[in-house]
């Protein structure tokens, strides 16, 4: 394991020869151990914003878009309450979106 200095990530290594291919997020390889493979274009985000608290109800899947939006509008918090409530108001704004460009 390694932690990133920049934001306290944890990394776990998983294989050799693949250079950053070698190294994954640790709630990322928790997260699929305990409930599967993770979709293409989605990620775990830590729900109270501690990359060090691997418990599984401080982790939430959610889509790359989803993690933007969330960024933009500043719904990341230190309250897991706060930012699962966060999710899904990207997830609202997310399908606003889309169903808009439908129009």
């Amino acid at each position: 394991e390694r932690i990133d200095k920049r934001d306290g990530s944890v990394f776990v290594k998983i294989q050799d020869g693949k250079l950053q291919k070698n190294w994954q997020r640790k709630q990322r390889v928790i997260y699929e151990k305990e409930f599967g493979k993770i979709p293409e274009g989605y990620k775990v985000v830590m729900a109270n914003a501690d990359n060090q608290n691997f418990d599984l109800d401080n982790m939430v899947l959610v889509s790359d878009v989803e993690e933007f939006i969330m960024n933009q509008n500043h719904l990341i918090k230190k309250d897991s309450e706060l930012t699962k409530t966060g999710v899904l108001i990207a997830k609202l704004i997310n399908k606003t979106r889309s169903k808009s460009n439908e129009l």
